[in-house]
C-alpha cells in the first residue's frame, strides 16, 4: 500500500540483498554482506546505508532489532519520502533523516546521524528550542518563512525555511519524539524582496518606461520571472525574453511588443476568455496576486503565482497592467506532497486512538451481555426457585442500567449526550452534595469547602454536573489512597484561561476546583487522562471513563476542564462553566387538590418505528391505564392528528426515525395544538446533543416502565396547573375570584 508518496514496506519483505549507495556503489568496495542488519529500514539511499553502516549498541536506542515499532514506522515513511525530513527520538532526540534533508546539515553531516538533536543544531537551538519543547508537549507547530542563520559552510548565512513540527507517539500512545518536514524559501522570499524592489522602481520611471522601451528591456531582460505588460486595448507593451519563450511553448506562437492578445490566442477562445478575465481587473485598476494553470489541458500543466500592478500616467489615468509571474509549479507539488505526509501521520495517530476505543468498547460491553446472558440462560430453566428467579431478575436490570451509564459516559466524553440544562447556583449544588461525597470518600478523607460571597448561576445538566462532581472526587480519593484533605472550591472568574493549547473563553464564567494531597500525576501522562479507557489504576479498579465524562460534559456545556498537578504533592482539576443570569422566580400556579400520583385515563398517540420497542412501549403504556394508538412514524402520526384532532390526551414519540424526526413532529404538533403535552425519547439524537430537548420532556432509552410513569405523572400535573391557572382567570374576569376551582 501506497501511502503519501511513500512506499513503507512490511519488515523482512521485498529487500534486495545488496546494500548500495547513490547509484549502487557498494558500501567500502565490494559487495556487502546479504545479512541486512536493519531488515525493517526501505533502502533510505545514502543515509540508509549510513545507518545499517553504524553501530547502535552504544546509543541510549541499542541495537535496531530491539527499537520500537512506532519508531521503525516513523523511519520507514521517512526515509521514503522525497521531501525533506527528521525525526528527532527519545529522551535524548536522537537524530535522523532522510536524503533530501543530508544538503541542510552542510558541514554537520559527518556527525549528525544519531547524535542528539540540540547538539546538531546547536547555533541555533536558542530560537528552535520553544518550538521542540511545544511539539513535544502535543502541539503541532507550523511556520512559514522563518529566517535562520544555519551557517551551512561554516560561515553566517540568512536563509528562510518553512517546516512542520509534529509530535510523535511510541507504542503506548506517549509523545517520544517529534517528526519535522522542512523547505528552504529563500528563493520565494528573495523574489519578493526584488519584486517589491521593481515594483518600487516601476512606480518612480513609469512614465519614463513607457516612452523608451529600452529601459524596461535593461530591467527586465535578465530577470527568470515572466514579465510583461498591456495597455487597455489588450497590446503588448512590453515583454522580456523569458515570457516570450514560455508563451511560445504553450501556446505556439511568439509575441512581440505591440501585438493584440485576442489576436494571439484567436484560435484558443477558452484560454482567452481567462486572460481576458485577470487583465481586466488589473485594468480596473486592482492590484492583486494569483496563482493560475497555463497551458495544454491534455498535456502537463504549470502553475504560475501572478502580480498584477495597474499602470497611470501623470494625471492618474489607468494606461494600462503590468504582470509579474514566476512559475511555481514545482513549489505547489512539494506543498501537496507534505500535505499527503502530514495526512498519512494524522491517520496513523487517529486509527491507534479508535483502536484503543474501540477496544476498550467492546470489553466492557461484552462482560456486561455475558451477565444478562447468563441470567437469562438461567431463567429459561423450568422449576427455578422463586429467589433465584428475583436474583437473576435483578442482575439483568442493574446490568441494564450499568449498559446504558457506559453508552453515557461515551457519548458525554464525544460531547454527543441529550443534556437536559437548568439553571443553578454552583455552591448551593455543591453544598447539597457535600453529605454524598463523604459517604463515597470515607470516614479518613476530610471534605472542605470554599465557597463565593454571591451566588454563581450557571446553566447545565444538574445531574451530569453532579455525575461529574463525582467521577472528581473518586479520583481523588483513590489518589490519596482514601486518607488525606479534599478541598471543593467555587469562584467567579473574568474569563477562561487557554487550556491545552485552545483558545480560552471570554466573558464570565465560573471555576469549580478539586483538589486533592495525593501522589498526584506524571508530566508524561497529564496529555492522556481524559482519553477514554485510559487509566493507571490497577485491574478492576477504574473503567478509564470518569474524566472523559468530565471534559465532554464541561465542553458540551461552554466550559473546559483544566487540571494542574506536581508528583507527590497532590492534583487540582478545575471546571469552567459560563456564568449565566439568575434564573426566573418561579410562579406559583393553583392546581386542584388531589394527590400528585394520581393521574386519569389518557389516550396516548405514541409514534415508534421500531417494532420491538413500539410494542413494549404500548404495552407499558396500556399496563398503566392508558388506551394507545401506535403510530409507525411522524407522517402516519400527523394523519391519526387529521382524523379526530381532540382525541389524544398526550404524544410519546421516538426522536430518530425514517423521514421526518421526533423533535421536528413536536414542533408542528406544539403550533397546531400549543396544550396538547408532547414527550420525547431517545437513546441519542444529535439534535438533542447540539440543542438540549427544545423545551419539551424527555424520557432517555434504554427507559422502564416507572421511568415512563412518572413522565406522564409529571406532565398530568403540569397540565392541571395549567388548566387550574386558566379557571382561576377566568374567574377573576367575572369577579368570582374567591371561588374555589374544582
Amino acid at each position: 500500500m501506497r501511502t503519501s508518496g511513500c512506499d513503507p514496506r512490511s519488515p523482512g519483505t521485498g529487500r534486495r540483498s545488496r546494500i548500495a549507495v547513490g547509484r549502487g556503489t557498494p558500501i567500502s568496495g565490494g559487495v556487502a554482506s546479504v545479512t541486512d542488519p536493519i531488515p525493517f529500514l526501505p533502502d533510505g539511499g545514502l543515509t540508509g546505508a549510513e545507518m545499517r553502516a553504524r553501530d547502535w549498541e552504544a546509543t541510549s536506542l541499542g541495537p535496531p532489532g530491539d527499537w520500537p515499532p512506532a519508531l521503525r514506522n516513523a523511519l520507514t515513511l521517512m526515509l521514503e519520502c522525497p521531501t525533506a525530513m527528521f525525526l528527532a527520538w527519545g529522551p535524548d532526540l536522537l537524530c535522523f533523516y532522510n536524503d533530501a534533508y543530508r544538503p541542510i546539515l552542510g558541514y554537520r553531516l559527518p556527525t549528525a546521524l544519531g547524535r542528539p538533536f540540540p547538539e546538531v543544531w546547536a547555533s541555533i537551538w536558542t530560537e528552535i528550542e520553544p518550538l521542540v519543547s511545544a511539539t513535544l508537549a502535543g502541539r503541532q507547530q507550523v511556520l512559514t518563512d522563518l529566517m535562520l542563520d544555519l551557517s551551512r559552510e561554516g560561515k553566517p548565512e540568512k536563509s528562510w525555511w518553512s517546516f512542520t513540527y509534529s509530535p510523535v507517539r511510541d507504542d503506548a500512545g506517549a509523545i517520544n519524539g517529534m517528526l519535522c518536514v522542512t523547505k528552504e524559501t529563500t528563493g520565494h522570499i528573495s523574489g519578493q524582496a526584488r519584486l517589491r524592489e521593481m515594483n518600487e522602481t516601476l512606480e518612480r520611471r513609469v512614465d519614463e518606461a513607457l516612452a523608451e522601451r529600452k529601459l524596461w528591456a535593461q530591467v527586465f531582460e535578465t530577470s527568470d520571472a515572466l514579465v510583461g505588460a498591456l495597455d487597455t486595448g489588450y497590446r503588448v507593451l512590453l515583454l522580456n525574453r523569458a515570457l516570450a519563450d514560455e508563451f511560445e511553448t504553450l501556446f505556439g506562437v511568439r509575441p512581440a511588443v505591440g501585438d493584440s492578445l485576442p489576436e494571439l490566442l484567436a484560435d484558443k477562445p477558452a484560454h482567452l476568455a481567462v486572460a481576458q478575465a485577470v487583465w481586466n481587473r488589473a485594468l480596473a485598476g486592482e492590484e492583486f496576486t494569483r496563482i493560475e494553470e497555463f497551458g495544454d489541458p491534455t498535456r502537463k500543466r504549470r502553475s504560475y503565482e501572478m502580480r498584477f500592478t495597474t499602470l497611470r500616467d501623470a494625471e492618474g489615468r489607468v494606461v494600462g497592467a503590468f504582470q509579474y509571474a514566476t512559475d511555481v509549479t514545482q513549489r505547489l507539488r512539494e506543498q501537496e506532497q507534505l500535505a499527503r505526509a502530514e495526512e498519512a501521520l494524522r491517520q496513523a495517530q487517529k486509527m491507534e486512538a479508535v483502536g484503543q476505543l474501540t477496544g476498550g468498547v467492546a470489553h466492557d460491553f461484552n462482560n456486561l451481555l455475558t451477565i444478562i446472558r447468563s441470567s437469562v440462560d438461567f431463567l429459561r430453566r423450568p422449576n427455578l426457585p422463586e429467589e433465584r428467579r428475583t436474583r437473576y431478575m435483578d442482575a439483568v436490570s442493574d446490568t441494564v442500567e450499568r449498559a446504558a451509564k457506559l453508552t453515557g459516559q461515551l457519548l458525554a466524553f464525544a460531547r454527543r449526550q441529550t443534556l437536559q440544562p437548568e439553571v443553578f447556583d454552583v455552591g448551593e449544588r455543591l453544598g447539597g452534595v457535600v453529605s454524598m461525597l463523604n459517604s463515597i470518600t470515607g470516614a479518613r478523607i476530610t471534605i472542605e469547602t470554599a465557597l463565593p460571597g454571591r451566588p454563581c448561576y450557571v446553566r447545565a445538566d444538574p445531574s451530569q454536573f453532579e455525575t461529574a462532581l463525582v467521577n472528581l472526587a473518586v479520583n481523588a480519593r483513590d489518589a490519596m489512597d482514601g486518607a488525606g484533605t479534599l478541598t471543593l472550591g467555587v469562584a467567579p472568574v473574568a474569563s477562561m484561561p487557554p487550556i491545552r493549547g485552545h483558545a480560552g473563553g471570554n466573558g464570565a464564567f465560573v471555576a469549580m476546583s478539586v483538589t486533592d494531597e495525593g501522589s498526584g500525576i506524571a508530566p508524561d501522562l497529564l496529555g492522556r487522562i481524559f482519553e477514554p479507557f485510559f487509566t493507571t489504576k490497577e485491574v478492576g479498579k477504574g473503567t478509564g471513563l470518569g474524566l472523559s465524562q468530565v471534559i465532554g460534559f464541561a465542553k458540551q456545556s461552554g466550559g473546559d476542564v483544566d487540571v494542574a498537578s506536581e508528583p507527590g504533592r497532590g492534583t487540582t482539576f478545575t471546571l469552567y462553566l459560563p456564568e449565566v443570569d439568575p434564573p426566573k422566580p418561579a410562579v406559583e400556579v393553583e392546581g386542584d387538590d388531589d394527590g400528585p400520583g394520581e393521574v386519569r385515563a389518557l389516550c396516548v398517540l405514541v409514534v415508534e418505528d421500531n417494532l420491538d420497542v413500539g410494542s413494549f412501549c404500548t404495552q407499558i403504556l396500556e399496563d398503566l391505564g392508558h388506551s394507545v394508538v401506535w403510530a409507525h412514524d411522524a407522517e402516519e402520526a400527523l394523519a391519526e392528528m387529521e382524523k379526530v384532532p381532540f382525541r389524544f390526551d398526550a404524544v410519546f414519540s421516538d426522536v430518530v426515525m425514517p423521514g421526518m424526526g421526533g423533535v421536528e413532529l413536536a414542533r408542528r404538533l406544539r403550533a397546531s395544538h400549543p396544550d396538547l403535552p408532547v414527550i420525547l425519547t431517545t437513546g441519542y439524537s444529535d439534535v438533542l446533543a447540539r440543542d438540549d430537548a427544545h423545551g419539551f420532556d424527555l424520557v432517555r432509552k434504554p427507559y422502564s416502565a416507572e421511568q415512563v410513569a412518572h413522565a406522564f405523572r409529571t406532565v398530568h400535573v403540569r397540565r392541571r396547573g395549567r388548566e387550574g391557572t386558566a379557571r382561576s382567570k377566568a374567574a377573576a374576569i367575572t369577579g368570582n375570584s374567591s371561588s374555589r376551582v374544582v
